[in-house]
């Protein structure tokens, strides 16, 4: 009966080694931007003021095997112009009636420097899959 009692013991304090940890973006201190060129003459930057994502991993000092998840409301953009804003709503271009969301997803981050990463994953906008690399800060 010891023994079963000393392997339970064992089971449960090594369980917290092994539980896959979850990180969430903060919203109130983070922000999603863009800048968009226009014939090499003028910058118009804009950002999404919705969106959401986690980081799933094991262990927070190896991110090689973390699963990243990142959605984004298309219909959250704000740009400069509101008249800019409805265009890039429109199907010209976000299409936002058609595809709510931008999505993002991977599987592992590579360590490029002390507090950067790297990871390549699926960036999904209106429908469109491509293959993206991002680079990821962590403080």
């Amino acid at each position: 009966m010891n023994q079963i009692f000393l392997s339970f013991l064992c089971t449960l304090l090594a369980l917290p080694f092994f539980a896959q940890q979850t990180w969430s973006v903060d919203n109130n201190h983070s922000n999603l931007r863009f800048e968009v060129g226009w014939q090499d003459f003028s910058v118009r930057t804009g950002e999404f003021k919705v969106f959401s994502g986690t980081i799933n991993t094991e262990s927070p000092q190896d991110l090689s095997k973390a699963e990243i998840n990142f959605v984004v409301d298309a219909a959250s953009v704000d740009v400069i112009a509101d008249r800019l804003a409805m265009k890039v709503k429109s199907d010209a271009f976000l299409n936002v009636e058609a595809h709510p969301e931008i999505t993002f997803t991977a599987k592992g981050l590579t360590l490029t420097t002390d507090n950067t990463y790297t990871s390549t994953g699926t960036l999904t906008i209106c429908g469109v899959e491509k293959e993206q690399e991002v680079t990821v800060f962590y403080k």
